[in-house]
């Protein structure tokens, strides 16, 4: 089963509901760029070689951007939904409102998907990994906690399932 490390914090915003608490939050140990993402797919049973894999993904990657600045959204079935965002500054009067003006960044969100085998809803994810305290892990005392008979577990976070940010 997979491995899921999370790092305890406390909320030190006096200005938050959970002023004093403490929280989790999902700690990364590496990441992983487009040429390992390659590998670890080919090596997963493929019939195609690395660098097979590796130009498919950067080719990917690139008509991804590219069809997201033409205004439309990437589902990948199974995975999630990719779309575009505009942060911008109000304008009192709409003929006054332009892009060069107001519009201050353009953001990629994602938005997983939560259909069928591959539902990627927190809930879901959270039953198919073991969650360990990534400090207790690294001093050896492992306090893995683990879905017991499909259920989900616990694992001290504030209960939204993701950042456990209060």
């Amino acid at each position: 089963m997979a491995k899921l490390f999370y790092k305890i914090y406390k909320n030190n915003n006096s200005h938050s509901k959970g002023y004093g608490k403490y929280y989790a939050r999902a700690k990364s140990t590496e990441t992983i760029n487009l040429s390992r993402l390659a590998s670890h797919i080919a090596d997963h049973g493929s019939i195609y070689t690395n660098d097979v894999v590796h130009g498919v993904v950067i080719k990917m990657v690139s008509c991804i951007r590219e069809l997201l600045l033409d205004s439309k959204k990437v589902k990948l079935d199974g995975l999630g939904t990719f779309y575009v965002t505009l942060n911008t500054k109000g304008e009192a009067d709409a003929d006054k409102f332009t892009a060069a003006a107001n519009v201050e960044n353009l953001h990629i969100r994602f938005l997983p998907d939560q259909s069928g085998e591959s539902n990627m809803k927190g809930k879901i994810l959270k039953g198919a990994t073991t969650l360990t305290d990534i400090a207790k892990e690294m001093l050896g005392k492992n306090e893995t906690i683990a879905p017991k008979n499909g259920q989900s577990s616990g694992s001290g976070s504030n209960g939204d399932g993701e950042t456990g940010r209060p």
